[in-house]
């Protein structure tokens, strides 16, 4: 592991369910409004932008690749659920 680089605290945490136990070290990351767990996600998020810094300019390139083989305007094949029909459509500038 590299200098700097965050470490998730375990704070076990007993679940039950279905009559079986388990414990989960990381579940206190669930409380997102814990001050606690925005920073340590704030600390993953910066160590993840330094160490991938040095790719910045691929994944422009790459990001701009993908995006022109994607038609600006168009929409899936509609199906039918629960009565109603859902698709997807893709318009030019969005």
């Amino acid at each position: 592991m590299k200098k700097n680089t965050p470490i998730c605290k375990k704070k076990p945490e007993l679940l039950s369910i279905h009559n079986q136990q388990r414990i989960d070290d990381y579940y206190w990351l669930n409380d997102r409004e814990n001050p606690e767990v925005i920073n340590y996600l704030n600390s993953e998020n910066s160590y993840t932008d330094s160490q991938m810094k040095n790719t910045e300019s691929f994944q422009k390139t790459l990001f701009n690749e993908l995006k022109s083989r994607i038609k600006e305007e168009d929409q899936s094949v509609p199906y039918l659920f629960n009565d109603y029909y859902y698709w997807s459509k893709y318009e030019k500038g969005f």
